[in-house]
């Protein structure tokens, strides 16, 4: 057992100490340290890191040591305060204390509830005894019930702190998405010996019951309980983002889009599709969001309207738009509902943003748009270069192929009386001969989603034959 000795010496000022600056050599920072004590037996150091914090004086004792020895408490690996005599010699001859947290728990909770958030966030906290308290959810009593208590080791404190309100640990089902659940019921604290499970409503679960959303399960369970069911949180309004990028007539589709929807967002000028698309999930607050095109006049009857199932959350959602030049009817260019997790997680170098973002995919029956792509030659060329080069190289899944394979040939042979129809199917022919060339080649192919890479390929192709 080591002795103690009582704490009665000099603490130098934290003034002082900061003006000690550290060089990366703890040799010669201790050295000047220990300078700053010269006039005096025995004195203690606190680490200026930690200037504002007075825990340090509440240690009440040290282990007897040799005089020569400087003692350094630290907590979580970091060193808090230094005791050193003036017969040390720096040698690094030290003797290190570890502060510890003793903890109590409530002997009326049983201890077989797990809780989560008992965490100190403030250095400060360490100078007094800090109590955690029952969430009011689960305490139906008018006091409050204090849960667990703890305070440094060896140490006196400046008081009691209240560290506020701890809950049961939650378990989330991880095959729901990422949503806002809310536990309504109140359940005693004495009651949670069982495992008690919260489902979701019926009303949102389509033809499925019994979906579990919330769990809190104690360690050593006596059974299990249907607790109710949890409110979901859901967005009212799912938020829109208009993404442009030189289309001229932007300007006009977007103020369409600011009709339908007067809070949507705008992104300009992002270099790459992907990268577009990423701001774009950056910037919505809600967990998914409606995409439009810049060149993408929005229907007469459309709105943002929609809300899929908690289901499909993690769902890319597709609508058809009206080709202008061959009159085909699919999901290019249409308004996209994306998942802004799986948006902002998506592979960078994908070549279809559409098709990665998620294994899942919905395309729905309505028209949500004209994709006005003939605006000029240019434009013209690119949309449909980038579109057939995605239909020719396989990239949507397999089952799809034939109906690929169809619209690929529309692309390449309809609408060259149309406004800038030639410049359409031009694009459309070479896109189709690039991307079946490099069909195996996704860094090849990742190129059509680089308009200045296009622009070129566009000069090249149509300026010097």
């Amino acid at each position: 057992m080591i002795g103690l000795k009582m704490l009665d010496v000099y603490y130098i000022p934290i003034e002082k100490i900061k003006k000690i600056k550290w060089e990366g050599n703890a040799q010669l920072y201790d050295t000047k340290l220990y300078n700053l004590g010269q006039d005096h037996n025995e004195f203690i150091i606190a680490n200026p890191d930690f200037c504002n914090y007075q825990f340090y004086k509440n240690i009440k004792s040290l282990p007897l040591r040799s005089s020569n020895r400087c003692v350094v408490w630290k907590y979580e690996g970091q060193w808090i305060a230094k005791y050193f005599t003036a017969e040390w010699i720096n040698e690094q001859k030290y003797w290190e204390v570890d502060l510890k947290l003793d903890w109590v728990k409530n002997p009326a909770i049983d201890s077989s509830i797990v809780f989560e958030d008992i965490i100190i966030q403030d250095w400060y906290d360490l100078n007094y005894e800090m109590t955690w308290y029952l969430d009011s959810r689960f305490n139906l009593t008018a006091d409050k019930i204090w849960v667990a208590k703890c305070q440094l080791s060896n140490t006196d404190t400046l008081g009691t702190k209240d560290m506020g309100y701890v809950s049961p640990k939650i378990t989330y089902n991880p095959e729901l998405p990422n949503l806002e659940y809310t536990i309504t019921e109140r359940i005693p604290y004495y009651d949670l010996v069982y495992e008690h499970i919260w489902l979701v409503d019926d009303s949102m679960t389509g033809n499925k019951s019994n979906i579990w959303a919330v769990k809190i399960t104690p360690t050593d369970s006596l059974g299990t309980k249907i607790a109710g069911t949890v409110k979901i949180n859901l967005p009212k309004q799912l938020d829109v983002v208009f993404i442009s990028y030189n289309e001229p007539n932007a300007e006009e589709n977007w103020r369409r889009v600011l009709e339908k929807s007067p809070h949507a967002y705008r992104i300009n000028g992002i270099k790459g599709i992907v990268n577009a698309h990423i701001c774009a999930a950056e910037l919505s607050t809600t967990d998914m969001f409606y995409v439009v095109d810049g060149d993408a006049y929005l229907t007469d009857d459309w709105d943002f309207e929609y809300q899929p199932s908690i289901f499909d959350r993690d769902c890319v959602h597709v609508w058809r738009s009206i080709n202008p030049i061959n009159d085909l009817e699919y999901g290019y260019g249409g308004v996209k509902l994306l998942p802004k997790q799986l948006t902002l997680d998506v592979d960078l170098n994908c070549v279809d943003m559409t098709t990665s973002v998620s294994d899942k995919f919905k395309l729905m029956k309505k028209i949500s748009n004209s994709t006005n792509f003939n605006t000029d030659e240019f434009n013209t060329f690119r949309s449909a270069f980038r579109e057939c080069a995605k239909l020719s190289s396989n990239i949507l899944k397999r089952q799809q192929a034939r109906e690929s394979m169809k619209r690929l040939d529309v692309w390449c042979t309809a609408g060259e009386d149309k406004k800038f129809g030639k410049w359409s199917i031009a694009g459309a022919l070479a896109g189709k001969k690039f991307g079946l060339f490099y069909q195996n080649n996704t860094d090849e192919l990742q190129k059509i989603n680089d308009s200045e890479w296009i622009q070129n390929k566009f000069n090249e192709l149509c300026f010097n034959k």
